[in-house]
């Protein structure tokens, strides 16, 4: 409990003072330009926008192992379903 505070409490206060100081749409990026220059300012948005895209990409793949999960814990019939369903579709094809 008191980890997540010390970690998220001064990232929201530098994230603010920052944002203030820089009204850009960019955010990070014109931080990172500001403090290092261009070339790093553009590896920072390139890397952020991949480190949202991976992450994005994931939340489904998560989901549907839940999902999953839960339906095959919860009936221990649905497998047995599902093979029995396979099953008369090729032999009636």
């Amino acid at each position: 409990l008191i980890g997540p505070l010390v970690w998220s409490v001064p990232e929201a206060a530098v994230t603010a003072e920052l944002g203030s100081a820089y009204p850009e749409a960019s955010g990070g990026v014109a931080w990172v330009e500001e403090a290092f220059g261009q070339k790093v300012g553009l590896m920072a948005g390139y890397l952020g926008w991949v480190a949202g895209a991976t992450d994005n990409a994931i939340y489904p793949v998560l989901f549907l192992e839940y999902v999953t999960s839960v339906l095959v814990s919860t009936d221990d019939d649905f497998e047995k379903d599902l093979h029995g369903i396979r099953s008369e579709q090729i032999q009636h094809a």
